[in-house]
């Protein structure tokens, strides 16, 4: 998580947790696009998120994995 997230988020009150569920399978992907999209997805929700409230980024395998 960058810096200013986390300031952000305890500047909020917000809790910004993670939830995986393993075993993942393998994608490749661009890591700076993917560092992009995570950025702008944890901005995003901090933005639209009320004081106190909580963030949950998760993953998980598709039925079709």
């Amino acid at each position: 998580m960058q810096l200013s997230h986390f300031l952000r988020s305890k500047k909020q009150e917000v809790i910004i947790s993670t939830d995986i569920y393993y075993p993942l399978p393998k994608v490749e992907f661009d890591p700076l696009r993917i560092t992009q999209v995570l950025d702008n997805l944890i901005s995003n929700s901090l933005k639209f998120t009320p004081r106190g409230g909580k963030i949950v980024v998760s993953a998980s395998p598709s039925k079709e994995s």
